[in-house]
């Protein structure tokens, strides 16, 4: 008598039970539970508060196979909710065995949860072990049922649909049984246009990093380095070398200095009262020299300013040269430049107390080189 029991063969006798069945299945599917690619999957909607559909399919229990034929649905009864509160229940597939006859049985079941003001659970359930203990009795969850109140919110899928892959003829799984994968070729790792690889400890290897032009870390806040940064942004005082200047606080204070106006002058605010004799005049001048040809004619202004023994002075010179019934005109600021049409030679100079104009005249017959036109500009200046 053989030691083996050859399920799928003749033996003369019925001999092949539903064990024998469940026990082929679960070592197809690891002794799972799972709906399968078949019908409408035991698809579930809602259809008013108190009643969820579920539709036909197949599954297996840990090797049991269940059915909801085909165009079969089951209504299940969903106690109603309560107003202000929120609960979950569960629908499973109860597998049962009757331990004295030993008829096995499923059903779908609805398991009620606790009402709770917030963060409902789901109920307990069995999990029992059909293949090593051989419990009498498991579930297996397909649908956790949200209530808010009296309303019935959803119904949520809890279990996974298996699916057998066919290989092809190079020993491979088909590609339609793939998922969508975004992924590098193993060709473009290290290479051109592809991607860097990692080390031994999970860095960029150097021959992969291109030249940077950068200051390493060891060089912050250190000698022939760079200065680092503080909390707010600044340079730390301790990285900032003596510097002789005034600082900012110091303009405009005792002790400090004076700052200019827009006009690059002091403003008067900051000059005290004079303890010092002040004059000021203005003295005009004139000087002219003819001959039958032309004639050269010099006028102008001389203010001086006096505080203590400074003299300040400005002059303001005008000159009409004409020569041949032709009028040249041209002027010299305090500086001593002409503007306007003057010739090579022409200036104005402040010597001393003395005040020059030299005009290097057109007209031949004119001699005014170093024209002395002082007068007595200067009799009050000491």
């Amino acid at each position: 008598m053989s030691n083996l029991h050859l399920v799928t063969g003749y033996a003369g006798e019925a001999h092949i039970t539903a064990e024998d069945h469940g026990s082929f299945n679960a070592a197809l599917t690891n002794g799972g539970n799972y709906v399968l690619q078949r019908g409408n999957k035991l698809s579930a909607s809602i259809i008013n508060n108190t009643t969820v559909r579920v539709l036909d399919g197949d599954m297996l229990i840990q090797g049991r196979h269940i059915r909801l034929s085909d165009s079969a649905y089951a209504d299940l009864l969903i106690e109603a909710g309560t107003q202000g509160k929120v609960r979950n229940d569960l629908i499973v597939a109860r597998y049962t065995r009757n331990t004295v006859t030993g008829v096995e049985e499923c059903s779908l079941v609805v398991i009620k949860g606790t009402s709770v003001a917030s963060d409902p659970v789901d109920p307990a359930h069995t999990s029992g072990d059909l293949l090593v203990n051989h419990d009498a009795q498991t579930d297996f969850p397909l649908y956790r049922v949200r209530l808010d109140g009296v309303q019935l919110k959803s119904v949520e899928r809890l279990f996974e649909v298996i699916t057998f892959v066919t290989v092809g003829a190079d020993g491979k799984i088909n590609n339609s049984f793939l998922p969508a994968m975004n992924f590098v070729p193993l060709s473009q790792k290290g290479s051109k246009s592809g991607v860097a690889t990692l080390d031994g400890s999970g860095k960029i290897p150097v021959g992969q990093i291109p030249s940077l032009d950068y200051i390493p870390a060891n060089k912050r806040g250190e000698a022939s380095g760079v200065a680092s940064l503080d909390a707010n942004g600044k340079v730390p005082v301790a990285q900032v070398p003596d510097m002789n200047c005034i600082k900012n606080d110091k303009i405009g204070v005792a002790g400090g200095v004076v700052p200019l106006g827009q006009n690059m002058k002091i403003d008067k605010e900051y000059i005290p009262p004079s303890d010092y004799d002040m004059t000021s005049e203005t003295v005009p001048f004139s000087y002219n020299q003819s001959s039958y040809n032309g004639k050269i004619e010099i006028s102008g202004t001389f203010r001086y300013t006096k505080i203590g023994d400074m003299v300040m002075a400005i002059v303001n010179a005008h000159v009409l040269d004409t020569y041949d019934h032709t009028q040249n005109v041209y002027s010299f600021a305090v500086d001593g430049v002409p503007s306007g049409k003057a010739s090579s030679g022409t200036g104005v100079s402040i010597n001393g107390t003395n005040l020059s104009i030299t005009v290097n005249a057109q007209d031949p017959y004119i001699t005014t080189s170093g024209v002395d036109v002082s007068g007595n500009l200067f009799y009050l200046i000491t």
